[in-house]
């Protein structure tokens, strides 16, 4: 994958036999706009709390901020077949989190 060419979006990064790996870029990989360590762990929780919540909860492998902190990771157990139904579950998940108030989920203040 080109990370100087690389957009925002979501992408399958890779398939390993039943696991697949998603990669929600929120950045411009190499673009000096980075998701502050804050907001990045806020959102984790976010939305591993919403992914395993829905539709495809017991499919749900990892949810992992990118270390260059331009998004995230999700990785689902399934085929490729379920991708459209993994896809439906991330955006009810990315709605929630809009929606969201209170306190975020696993947090200790």
């Amino acid at each position: 994958m080109d990370h100087d060419r690389l957009c925002p979006g979501i992408y399958i990064s890779r398939v390993d036999g039943d696991v697949i790996t998603y990669d929600l870029r929120m950045r411009r990989p190499n673009g000096g706009d980075y998701i502050s360590p804050l907001a990045a762990h806020s959102f984790e929780h976010l939305l591993a709390t919403y992914m395993r919540m829905g539709e495809c909860g017991g499919s749900v492998i990892y949810v992992g901020p990118m270390g260059c902190r331009t998004g995230f990771y999700l990785l689902m157990r399934g085929d490729e077949s379920e991708c459209g139904k993994h896809f439906n579950s991330l955006i009810d998940a990315l709605k929630a989190i809009t929606l969201h108030s209170g306190k975020v989920p696993g947090a200790r203040r």
